[in-house]
């Protein structure tokens, strides 16, 4: 009677006029996409997909025959609300669009099950064909007994009369559906249950009522995938499988999360578990209280999973919800003795970005980014890659971390940079993508190495050291100059040292840790040598990449009985320039402009430095009105030599970035490192500027040349304050 096709619909032959090509085309143009409301991880929806439908398979028990995919009961009360299917509501919300394009010529049991299916393949997974003919059921199944329900593992009749707190995560138990405990012989799950826990699809990932002992876990597993006719060589493979994909998510305690959509508010308009914190989602997504990814790239079929479970020794630790997980035990080189290096490990580091955003995500504190580093070391050290790749980084470290040869190699790069299209052609796709990156003004580029600016006759103020970024130094030397100006306006005296160089992070990231430590000690002996005069306040950065350098010195050469000491005493005086701006107070803004200022947060400062608000508190100060990009966590794909190396992942995130920038209009974007400056700047129509440059400006310093036709829109701040009492003047007359 609910079915709204009526009575005497036939699904089977509404399917015939069902074009299944272009459905699967509007899936993965879906899986390819992100909304603002619930944005996809790592830029691909396939995970979240996959989740929803095996979920919707994983109700499925021998016993009875019944549950699974058949009907779609996963829309249905009390699946649609079961703990362990939280936020599966967003992504039959994502199908929705699909669904209504189609209507009933597509079930929603199939459209769930093909959506899991297509995200498969579409993540790398051989598949074997798919079935359709699933047809829907309209209303919640009362005849499935899914096993005595009642809050904290006591039975009906047992709960005291009148009201109870009802949250979704009380009915996660397993008490009274069970006979003995995991340690006793007599162990044996009531039939025809197939689930270990109510409200739970399979097991609790932490173990029998969350006690973390992985035994108890196995005889859970084995018992709850055997009702679900699977072996174990089908249960390993199906955990391996799944955990192949996408994280966990669990940045809030569940006792913050809201009811279930069969409990939720009408406002709520059919959508669950409501997350008071932060955005709500994205990276605030809260799910099962663990959290944290499984692989390296979570939108990739292979064996990391494995790879990763059986490489390192594990030892319990707690999430940021209170939750019991995981973590890597070894840290150090040892981890790494004795095992050869694949083309697995080779591939997959290479496309690690060192955006350090799992350094942020992680619960644990893993040190994701000096084991990164030992693994690049490693590689370079022992590791297979084509001549063509080993030439390409061989060169890359010979000449960006030099302003001459840089400066050299953009100059013929502008007259090879119309035939990039032919050495694409030919196979040489890195050289394409580092000719694609060659400014239009390549020609007119000159190295203006700044002079030291100081006040002699002032009484011993401040006095900074400023790196000047050797790619910076070539492509945006008005930074450096914005600098000094910034600077020498708030009675700083700033130091150019001559014999300053590359600060090693380029060469560092491409696993040449030798020469990055040689970069390091030359620049220690060119800052010591200016500290026999007078000791320095801050050595200041204004590239991010370098920051995140020069702060880890102290663990570069850590084992360096010459320069240990005297690395940890340079590392704690880098400060990247909103970190030294934030110490001695910003002066307060001489003019305005009204602009649309939107900011992005450059990977090696948000995620390397933790400075993701103070850049955008600074600039607040400074009279400017930020727009937040959406997705501001993701990498723009620059990653100082990513970009070259991996030029078609760094498109996609240099596509999505661009696209998120496109869709907010700003007047200006903003960001604190040249790499993502050069990354994005080509890519669209909107200016972009340093940090610096616009706190230069609003505190007195010249219009940024990026912003030569805006130049108009300055007001001096006494013609705010001239508008602010006109305005008062018109209310009063007004009344």
């Amino acid at each position: 009677q609910a079915n709204p096709y009526g009575p005497h619909w036939d699904y089977a032959k509404a399917f015939e006029a069902l074009d299944v090509e272009q459905v699967k085309q509007d899936v993965r143009a879906l899986l390819h996409s992100s909304e603002e409301w619930w944005p996809s991880d790592y830029g691909h929806y396939g995970p979240q997909m996959v989740r929803m439908s095996w979920h919707s398979a994983g109700t499925y028990r021998i016993a009875d025959g019944r549950g699974g995919s058949g009907q779609g009961m996963q829309r249905f009360a009390p699946i649609n609300s079961w703990w362990d299917n939280g936020n599966t509501d967003k992504s039959r919300r994502l199908l929705l669009p699909i669904k209504q394009k189609y209507g009933a010529a597509l079930s929603w049991a199939d459209l769930m099950m093909l959506a899991g299916t297509i995200a498969l393949e579409d993540m790398g997974l051989p598949l074997q064909g798919f079935a359709f003919g699933r047809e829907d059921a309209w209303e919640a199944d009362d005849a499935t007994y899914w096993g005595p329900e009642g809050w904290m593992g006591e039975r009906p009749s047992q709960q005291p009369q009148g009201p109870h707190e009802g949250h979704p995560e009380q009915m996660v138990n397993r008490g009274i559906r069970w006979e003995g405990g995991p340690q006793d012989d007599h162990y044996d799950l009531e039939n025809p249950l197939g689930a270990s826990h109510q409200s739970l699809i399979y097991v609790d990932p932490e173990g029998p009522n969350g006690n973390g002992v992985p035994m108890d876990s196995a005889r859970d597993i084995r018992e709850t995938f055997s009702r679900m006719a699977m072996n174990d060589e089908e249960t390993v493979a199906l955990i391996a499988g799944g955990h192949a994909f996408g994280k966990s998510h669990g940045m809030t305690p569940p006792s913050e999360i809201g009811f279930a959509p069969e409990g939720a508010p009408m406002a709520a308009q059919g959508l669950g578990w409501h997350n008071p914190r932060g955005k709500g989602n994205a990276e605030d997504t809260m799910t099962n209280g663990i959290e944290g990814a499984w692989t390296q790239n979570p939108i990739q079929w292979d064996n990391s999973y494995l790879e990763n479970l059986f490489n390192f020794e594990w030892e319990q630790t707690k999430s940021p919800a209170g939750a019991l997980q995981w973590k890597p035990v070894d840290k150090d080189e040892q981890m790494f003795e004795g095992r050869d290096v694949t083309p697995s490990t080779v591939r997959h580091v290479d496309r690690c970005l060192s955006c350090l955003g799992c350094m942020t995500t992680c619960p644990s504190g893993v040190d994701y980014m000096h084991l990164v580093d030992l693994a690049r070391v490693r590689i370079e050290q022992r590791g297979h890659r084509s001549p063509n790749r080993r030439m390409m980084r061989w060169f890359l470290s010979r000449t960006l971390p030099n302003p001459n040869r840089f400066k050299a190699m953009l100059v013929l790069g502008w007259f090879a940079k119309p035939f990039r299209n032919v050495f694409a052609k030919l196979g040489f796709r890195r050289m394409a993508a580092a000719l694609a990156l060659v400014p239009k003004g390549a020609l007119k580029l000159k190295i203006l190495k700044p002079k030291s600016a100081f006040n002699p006759k002032a009484p011993q103020p401040k006095r900074v050291a400023l790196m000047l970024g050797c790619v910076q130094e070539v492509l945006a030397p008005q930074i450096n100059q914005a600098t000094i100006r910034l600077l020498r306006r708030h009675g700083i005296d700033v130091v150019v040292v001559k014999d300053e160089g590359c600060c090693g992070a380029l060469t560092h990231g491409l696993g040449r840790e030798e020469e990055a430590r040689a970069y390091a000690r030359h620049n220690i002996d060119a800052w010591t040598a200016v500290m026999r005069e007078r000791l320095l306040d801050g050595i200041i950065v204004t590239a991010g990449g370098c920051g995140t350098m020069l702060k880890d010195y102290g663990n570069l050469l850590s084992r360096d009985r010459g320069y240990a000491e005297r690395a940890e005493y340079v590392s704690g005086l880098a400060r990247d320039i909103t970190e030294f701006l934030d110490e001695i107070g910003l002066n307060p803004p001489v003019m305005w402009t009204g602009l649309k200022v939107a900011y992005h947060s450059a990977c090696s400062l948000g995620h390397g430095q933790k400075l993701d608000r103070l850049p955008r508190e600074l600039l607040e100060q400074a009279g400017y009105t930020l727009t937040d990009i959406p997705e501001g966590h993701l990498c723009c794909g620059s990653a100082g030599t990513y970009n070259i190396l991996e030029p078609e992942l760094a498109g996609q995130l240099r596509d999505r970035k661009l696209k998120n920038i496109e869709s907010i209009a700003p007047e200006v974007v903003v960001t604190g490192n040249i790499g993502c400056m050069t990354q994005l700047k080509e890519g669209v129509n909107v200016p972009f500027v340093h940090t610096v440059e616009l706190l230069d400006w609003a505190t007195g310093g010249p219009c940024p040349p990026a912003l030569s036709k805006l130049r108009g829109r300055a007001n001096p701040i006494e013609a705010l304050v001239e508008m602010a009492k006109a305005a008062a003047k018109e209310r009063e007359l007004a009344s």
